[in-house]
């Protein structure tokens, strides 16, 4: 599988991490670069299987969504 990370501010994207090869490794990019990259939400998406979220992180909480 393959993940990717979408950054968001304001509903908008504002940044994204690509070929990102486990889950745990794009759950860790997230958490470490969203206060990095000014976003409100760090958005895990399964490219290769769903194409949708998998999981999410919001600054203001720190703590994840999983789908």
């Amino acid at each position: 599988m393959t993940y990717r990370v979408e950054f968001r501010s304001d509903g908008a994207v504002i940044g994204e991490a690509e070929g990102l090869e486990d889950r745990a490794a794009a759950k860790r990019l997230a958490e470490a670069e969203i206060a990095q990259r000014g976003a409100e939400i760090a958005i895990v998406i399964d490219v290769d299987g769903t194409g949708m979220e998998v999981a999410s992180i919001r600054l203001d909480a720190m703590k994840w969504d999983d789908k």
